[in-house]
């Protein structure tokens, strides 16, 4: 298991999110980055070849799930898992289904 990938990228435009959730992974062996920005995720996300795609749903320029897919494009083995706050959950269970993604978290 030495070689596994231990690498994980968060995306939310809520930095209070972002620090809350980088500080929870503190304490593993991942590799973590953070990223404010869906754009920058984007751009960055094939070099970082993340294992898991940890991403809000309602963001300002995108839907955690479409940034998800096109990391996915690059990284066909990384784990995507939306997170949601009050929205309606019914649409994520079909992407869960078709495979889109693995989970959410609500």
């Amino acid at each position: 298991m030495a070689n596994a990938n231990k690498k994980i990228i968060i995306i939310d435009d809520d930095i209070r999110m972002l620090d809350t959730c980088k500080c929870s992974l503190t304490w593993t062996p991942v590799q973590c980055r953070t990223f404010s920005s869906p754009v920058k995720a984007l751009d960055v996300a094939s070099k970082i070849k993340p294992a898991i795609i940890l991403s809000d749903q309602r963001m300002q320029h995108i839907f955690g799930i479409n940034l998800i897919r096109r990391i996915r494009i690059e990284n066909t083995d990384a784990i995507g898992i939306i997170m949601i706050g009050n929205a309606d959950v019914s649409p994520l269970v079909s992407t869960v289904t078709r495979g889109d993604i693995f989970s959410f978290i609500q």
